[in-house]
């Protein structure tokens, strides 16, 4: 975070940074590019936040990826910071190929942070707590949902909370859906037509028929003779798809 902003900024035709909670040190750039020369590491960076995502909707199993560089460092750790509307949140996710050493969520107060939960050395789940499910309850939670046979932890709490559980806690599943719902991670440019109508469809909260009407306006511009687009899913039988393939 930059100490000053720019002289004149908020009279400019571009700001180079926005902020979505008034508070002047949350400010956050509208748009961010990476750019460099050919295997200087602009991939790994998405590939990396890809890796998150998926260890926290998934579990750790085959994603553990060392430090090939420094091998003295026999953990990996991720440390997201994310405003979803006015609430500004920090996840932290530390693991290596057999386990999550420590998983921890905070979020960001007048009183500054505060820890919502957190896993490993320090058990916490305080602040989600209630009298219908108190901290054993959770505790028996995590225990059955996240953890394998022999104790370790191989799930994470966050995915746990905010997606199978999520009327345990609305700060949780705001924090969750923020980084499920709100981060799309393309590790191609190959994009399935369908799936990323769906996506759209998802984005602007609306039907199908209206993302596809969307995409046409934007293909007139282009090509005035384009009248519409529409999809139509058939199920093949069995046997037919099995010729469909032997003739390909």
């Amino acid at each position: 975070e930059e100490g000053k902003a720019p002289n004149g900024w908020q009279k400019g035709d571009v700001w180079p940074f926005l902020t979505s909670t008034g508070v002047l040190t949350d400010r956050v750039v509208p748009i961010l590019a990476l750019y460099g020369a050919n295997a200087s590491g602009k991939t790994n960076i998405i590939r990396a936040l890809n890796c998150l995502l998926g260890i926290v909707r998934h579990g750790i199993e085959n994603r553990y990826n060392p430090n090939k560089l420094n091998p003295k460092y026999s953990t990996t750790m991720f440390l997201l910071e994310f405003i979803k509307e006015t609430t500004r949140f920090e996840y932290r996710l530390e693991y290596d190929g057999r386990r999550i050493v420590n998983e921890r969520l905070r979020v960001f107060s007048e009183d500054g942070w505060r820890v919502v939960f957190s896993t490993g050395e320090h058990f916490s789940v305080d602040f989600i707590a209630t009298s219908n499910y108190p901290v054993e309850k959770l505790k028996d939670f995590f225990r059955v949902e996240c953890t394998s046979a022999d104790g370790r932890q191989v799930r994470t709490w966050f995915d746990c909370v905010g997606r199978q559980y999520e009327a345990l806690s609305q700060m949780v599943t705001k924090a969750y859906r923020a980084c499920m719902d709100d981060i799309s991670v393309y590790l191609t440019n190959d994009i399935e037509f369908v799936k990323g109508i769906e996506r759209l469809a998802r984005e602007m909260q609306s039907d199908q028929e209206t993302a596809e009407e969307r995409v046409a306006q934007f293909l007139r511009k282009f090509d005035l003779s384009i009248e519409g687009i529409s999809i139509d899913s058939q199920e093949i039988p069995t046997d037919e798809l099995a010729q469909f393939f032997e003739k390909g």
